[in-house]
């Protein structure tokens, strides 16, 4: 035999190896396995080839055996009790002489002689005579050599009862089950199609049944037997025939026939691919194309993937057409039904936005309420964006139902809604009772009231968000003298809730019983509640509070005292979150704005501005970035002497700041500083401001400077512009950055329109000339996107006689990427060109480029011909 190599280290863990072996030894049939099934085991129950572990595997096997023999003889010790005992000291002395010489043999182990070394084949190789030998009295197998002989000389046909045990444990390999799938006889097939299965031509008279022009033909017969079960056809007297009605006659031409035999009658009725016309088979392969993409998108997005709902809903529209149109009519009830047991089935497949958008083929409004059943079940689902779809289409549906309709039928599945025992049904209960409300008797608005406070208190916190979201809602179609009785306790309830999430959405809400109160209740019962909701202890209500500021100054500035909601205000600027600080910051200058004009000078600089020179060294960027943008809004509403006095220093602080946003969005209101004092005065100030953003790290800062760069003009004025501006203008052009150079090039023509052609024909002409002859042809492209812009402010002598000398050479580039661009180039500036001179100067160079050896070139040749009308 062969001598085994060195050990190899063991490929897992050892305990979890040791653990599997004992299960396995511990199994029923596991002595009738052989080596090469016990090594088949471990591989596929941990997917490792143990080929090469043999050894070890050998090892804890005789180990395991070894366990389990002491486990076996210590239960037969324990069950024998004191018999045994008795019955060894009755050995006799002969015995006992025997038990010991057995035992001295037991002592020195039995070296067998192995016939061949094991394989690690399936096959026989390797394993002993499967025939089993005769055991002698003398020699039992109880050592734990002799149980591993035992394993070897197994029987093969013994094996295959323990190869089943193994198949149950392991996890897979070639022992996995692969039973066939069976197929779904439910299973929506309407998209495939195949040589059999092609969409025929349906003649006028069987359209009658089908309701469609182009149908499989497999699909036609069971239309048909489908229209005859719903017509009671069947011969009573003999089941096999039909009693065909006015529109089978017309088919079939007879009064009678017999149901399997009806199909040889549909054949002049039914037109083939290979027999339709050229344009009928067209418009039959595009419809085939249609319905397969329907179906693809269906199949494979319905049912597990519901988040992507509302990209189906572009793409269900014709087979829900076809589904309504067949399924639902004026029946009632019994297709209500048959619609609901479809969307349960298939899982959301007719979304309510495609339901309310077919609601008038269910036979008026008489009959609208078959749909609700099924948006009700769409309403009950845990996916938040199927739930807010079916709420939408049931508002609209709800005003296509008469008053009477919606007691007998909307209300009560409301109620259900309200009550279920899931939080899903009753958040979507909550967006229902406005547009029911108005229409209904007193009784139940009396009855829809204690619902929707029912709903207010609810345990489930994500019910309450919902009510406390469509309380000012609800409110609105409340009649003005019962809103107090009806709505205010549940108002009152939701802002001291113990979630925020709850009590920021009754921010809105209180806003909207604001608008609808009177001036005493506005201020008895509407007043205190946003007070309190100022001051909340939750960051995200201050936040809230914050952004719906103006509103909330609307609903109740002119009743009350301005000073006290200027110091509820300045609260919101001094808070310790940054977002609420930010969110009130932005709201400043609307806020100064909308203040009494008898106070507002006085309150925005002794109370507004106090607080805003604070904001300017505030620690968060986003706040100085915010106040940078509004803080010069409020030089118009206190006059140049204030602003002069009050808000130049903060200006002039933010212009100075690390941050470049803060330094931008100061720029940005430069219009609002030369409304009162003048920007000259400035001039001096902002010019390093300007050159540090110009030349700032982040192009983005650049880019936004640049397209600053023609108010700054239009500001500063054409002297100082040309004198320490224009540099910066000019250099942009040759920016690494294509934005940048884009952008600079955008800006030419404003600056063109504001100083004149001439002005352009003594300060940016000679650039454009240098980037003519730069060796880098990015510079090139660069120089003709400048001279089309420059073209739109110049007039046609300028062009031809600055412009024009420029293309020219540039039609003749290296570069095909420059001469196809000089050929986009002439096709716009060519607009603003005259007939005579588009054909002297312009048409020439088109042709040149028309026959480029460069595909691109002479495409976009031929396209400014074109163009041009040349």
């Amino acid at each position: 035999m062969a001598a085994e190599g060195p050990i190899a280290s063991f490929p897992m863990d050892r305990e979890a190896a040791e653990e599997e072996i004992a299960l396995l030894v511990r199994k029923p049939g596991f002595d009738d396995l052989t080596p090469s099934d016990i090594l088949r085991h471990m591989n596929n129950r941990f997917n490792i080839n143990f080929d090469s572990y043999k050894a070890q595997l050998k090892t804890m096997v005789i180990e395991e055996i070894r366990k389990r023999n002491e486990e076996n003889d210590s239960s037969d010790s324990s069950d024998s009790g004191t018999d045994d005992d008795e019955d060894d000291k009755k050995k006799k002395p002969s015995e006992e002489k025997k038990s010991k010489a057995k035992e001295k043999k037991a002592d020195v182990p039995e070296v067998k002689k192995e016939v061949k070394e094991e394989s690690d084949s399936d096959s026989d190789t390797g394993v002993e005579d499967a025939t089993p030998k005769k055991s002698s009295k003398r020699a039992k197998k109880t050592s734990d050599f002799d149980m591993i002989s035992n394993v070897k000389s197994s029987r093969r046909a013994a094996a295959s009862n323990a190869m089943k045990q193994i198949r149950n444990t392991s996890d897979g390999g070639r022992f996995k089950s692969t039973k066939k799938k069976e197929k779904d006889p439910n299973e929506d097939n309407s998209g495939r199609f195949g040589r059999m299965t092609k969409l025929c031509y349906i003649s006028p008279e069987l359209q009658q049944v089908t309701n469609d022009q182009f149908m499989k033909r497999c699909d036609v017969v069971k239309t048909l037997w489908d229209y005859i079960k719903e017509k009671n056809l069947k011969d009573p007297k003999a089941g096999q025939f039909i009693l065909c009605d006015d529109v089978l006659e017309s088919i079939f031409k007879k009064k009678r026939l017999k149901g399997f035999g009806m199909t040889k009658y549909l054949t002049r009725h039914i037109i083939g691919q290979s027999d339709m016309t050229p344009e009928l088979r067209e418009e039959s392969e595009r419809e085939m194309e249609k319905r397969t993409a329907e179906w693809l998108v269906i199949t494979e997005l319905f049912g597990e993937h519901q988040k992507h709902l509302i990209l189906i809903i572009n793409c269900v529209s014709q087979k829900l057409n076809k589904f309504i149109a067949g399924t639902l009519n004026a029946k009632g009830q019994s297709d209500c039904r048959q619609l609901s047991d479809a969307v349960e089935t298939k899982r959301d497949v007719f979304v309510a936005q495609l339901v309310n958008e077919h609601s008038d083929r269910v036979g008026g409004p008489d009959h609208v309420h078959c749909l609700l059943l099924p948006l009700e079940n769409l309403a009950t689902v845990e996916e938040t964006v199927v739930r807010d779809k079916a709420v939408e289409s049931l508002r609209k549906i709800a005003d296509k139902h008469s008053s009477a309709s919606l007691e007998e039928h909307f209300v009560p599945m409301l109620r259900r809604l309200s009550t279920g025992d899931w939080f899903t049904s009753r958040t979507s209960a909550c967006g229902l009772f406005a547009v029911v409300y108005p229409r209904v008797s007193p009784a139940i608005k009396n009855e829809l009231k204690s619902m929707f406070r029912t709903l207010c208190r609810d345990d489930t916190p994500m019910v309450r968000r919902a009510a406390a979201s469509k309380l000012g809602e609800f409110a609105k179609v409340f009649e003005k003298t019962s809103v107090i009785e009806g709505l205010h306790s549940s108002l009152t309830d939701l802002h001291v809730d113990e979630q925020d999430s709850v009590r920021l959405l009754t921010v809105e809400s209180a806003i909207a019983f604001g608008t609808l109160l009177d001036k005493a209740n506005k201020k008895k019962l509407v007043e205190p509640i946003l007070f309190e909701l100022f001051d909340d202890k939750s960051w995200r209500v201050r936040y809230m509070v914050a952004e719906k500021l103006i509103e909330i100054q609307n609903v109740l500035g002119e009743d009350m005292d301005p000073n006290h909601l200027v110091a509820l205000y300045t609260n919101l600027l001094k808070d310790p979150e940054a977002e609420v600080r930010c969110a009130a910051t932005q709201r400043l200058q609307e806020f100064a704005n909308n203040l009494p004009e008898d106070k507002r000078q006085g309150i925005i600089c002794n109370q507004l501005l106090s607080v805003a020179k604070e904001l300017v060294t505030d620690g968060n960027q986003l706040v100085k970035s915010e106040l940078a943008g509004v803080i010069m809004g409020l030089a118009p509403l206190i006059g140049k002497e204030q602003t002069v006095s009050e808000l130049l220093p903060i200006y002039m602080q933010l212009l100075n700041d690390q941050t470049p946003e803060v330094r931008l969005n100061i720029i940005s209101s430069l219009d609002k500083v030369n409304e009162v004092i003048g920007a000259a005065q400035l001039s001096t100030s902002l010019l390093p401001a300007i050159v540090g953003l110009a030349e700032d790290g982040k192009w983005r800062v650049r880019l936004a400077i640049v397209q600053f760069m023609p108010l700054l003009a239009s500001q500063l004025g054409q002297e100082f512009f040309d004198e320490k501006l224009l540099p910066l203008c000019l250099n942009w052009l040759t920016d690494h950055v294509f934005s940048i150079r884009e952008a600079s090039t955008l800006i030419m023509k404003e600056l063109t329109q504001k100083f004149g052609g001439q002005w352009a024909n003594t300060n940016i002409v000679p650039k454009m000339q240098k980037l003519q002859k730069d060796t880098n042809y990015l510079q090139r492209m660069t120089c003709l996107f400048c001279l089309n812009t420059l073209s739109e402010a110049m007039t046609q002598e300028q062009i031809l006689k600055e412009i024009m000398p420029i293309v020219k050479d540039l039609v003749e580039d290296d570069v095909p990427n420059v001469r196809f661009n000089a050929a986009k180039s002439l096709k716009r500036i060519g607009k603003n060109l005259s007939a005579s001179v588009l054909t002297s100067d312009v048409k020439p160079l088109l042709e040149k480029l028309g026959k480029d050896s460069d595909f691109d070139v002479r495409y976009f040749a031929e396209e400014a011909k074109n163009a041009l009308g040349l």
